[in-house]
């Protein structure tokens, strides 16, 4: 069997995927909602999928909302009240435990989030606003639960998928005539409580993925081998399975007293990469423009060069032919940490995506406190109004930029964000924010 070189590519895409394992999972705590929900969840995904519309595609009050499915209410009805949080309850997925954790239930979560979130308004359509309130207060809840418990890459976006769900069923409501001033500042309130959600969410994101990922692999890793191949061979399956040699006659690196894993240096390194996203995140719910740029990316860029053709042997784009293998057995030999530096170059994650994930909710949730406050305020207002009157600490920020959000006020009222590209482009909605639009643009 001839060793399988792993790409960078497709060692992310092994961590973000997931293999099951048997592992028994924690026991809960004793304010877990989830393992009463769990035996309630496979019916509501099955009612969920029975529907020929994709609800996570309605839940913004921007795209047209579908007539209801009377299966699918009917089907929900009794099981959503089974999976509602109580006061002081929280929900504690599985664990991340390694590349290997299944995400499941994080899916589930999420659909749940945008069924509610669909309910919601079809609630408003039928003119039933403490129905719909009832059903975003869950998801407000739902959405906090979530994102201060995940711990890595992927439970980060379904956790940020159901805070979507849950901000975009109150700008539902925001924007229904029927919403009262006694809800609508009931939810300002809520949101409002929420300023530092984005800070913990990414701080426990970051930490969790370098905790639970990247150092369980490393730790598995033969640390000491004198077999170039052999710790290939144990990277290619991220620690998940014993190396193994290469075939007798079949043509590698040869051994080696060369060190070629240098565990502590090799956590501190991603420590090292970790270290100003974790400052900036706690010095502000901010993107920090360029970072990525100027920080991981160059990093990386040098731990490929520094590698050189042995790099480009371990992702299997480099002919196993004998002058090429001593071309990157000398690479190997010259570079200090060899294995643990490719390590690096293959799990350290894309960080700049999973920022702006998270952000856009935040200016989300940012600009419905606008909207909230000039419900309240009986019309669109200036920031400094809404301020002075008590309805906002301040004005809310954008967390694209180092301003407020910025608004038009009149017949074309709005709330914006510059977004991921940092230019103030004029606030128009472009389709329903979906994708990366020039700007994040809300509607009163």
């Amino acid at each position: 069997m001839s060793l399988f070189r792993l790409a960078p590519t497709a060692a992310l895409l092994a961590v973000c995927t997931g293999i099951l394992r048997a592992d028994t999972p924690e026991p809960a705590p004793p304010t877990d909602a989830l393992p009463r929900w769990r035996e309630h969840l496979p019916a509501l995904l099955d009612a969920i999928r029975s529907t020929p519309d994709n609800l996570l595609a309605h839940e913004s009050p921007h795209t047209p909302l579908p007539p209801p499915d009377p299966a699918l209410l009917e089907l929900a009805a009794p099981l959503l009240p089974r999976l509602e949080l109580a006061p002081g309850e929280t929900l504690s997925p599985v664990r991340i435990h390694g590349p290997e954790t299944p995400f499941p239930e994080h899916s589930q979560l999420r659909q749940l989030a945008g069924l509610r979130a669909v309910l919601a308004r079809h609630a408003l359509a039928v003119d039933e606003p403490s129905d719909a309130l009832a059903q975003a207060r869950q998801n407000l809840a739902h959405a906090r639960v979530a994102l201060r418990t995940q711990e890595g890459i992927i439970p980060l976006i379904h956790a940020t998928g159901v805070w979507q769900a849950a901000l975009d069923s109150v700008h539902s409501l925001a924007r229904h005539p029927a919403l009262g001033e006694t809800e609508a500042r009931a939810l300002l309130a809520e949101l409002q409580t929420d300023s530092d959600l984005a800070q913990t969410a990414l701080t426990r994101a970051f930490r969790g993925e370098f905790e639970h990922v990247f150092k369980v692999v490393a730790e598995r890793l033969p640390t000491a081998t004198d077999d170039p191949d052999l710790f290939l061979s144990g990277i290619a399956s991220l620690g998940m399975a014993p190396p193994e040699p290469l075939p007798v006659g079949e043509p590698g690196l040869g051994l080696t007293d060369h060190s070629l894993f240098d565990l502590p240096a090799t956590l501190a390194a991603a420590e090292t990469d970790l270290a100003p996203y974790l400052a900036a995140f706690a010095a502000a719910p901010r993107y920090p423009r360029g970072l990525y740029a100027s920080h991981t990316a160059p990093a990386l860029a040098a731990i490929r060069a520094e590698l050189g053709r042995f790099y480009i042997y371990a992702i299997g784009e480099l002919e196993p032919t004998l002058p090429n293998l001593v071309l990157a057995r000398a690479d190997l030999l010259a570079a200090q940490n060899p294995g643990g530096k490719l390590l690096l170059a293959f799990l350290t994650p894309a960080w700049d995506p999973l920022i702006v994930t998270t952000l856009r909710r935040e200016a989300q949730r940012s600009a419905l406190c606008v909207l909230l406050a000039w419900r309240i305020h009986g019309e669109p207002a200036d920031l400094e109004t809404l301020v002075a009157a008590g309805l906002l600490p301040a004005p809310p920020a954008d967390p694209f930029s180092d301003a407020p959000l910025r608004l038009a006020l009149g017949s074309d009222a709005r709330v914006w964000s510059v977004f991921a590209n940092g230019t103030d482009d004029g606030g128009h909605l472009e389709d329903a924010n979906f994708g990366l639009p020039q700007d994040l643009v809300w509607l009163p």
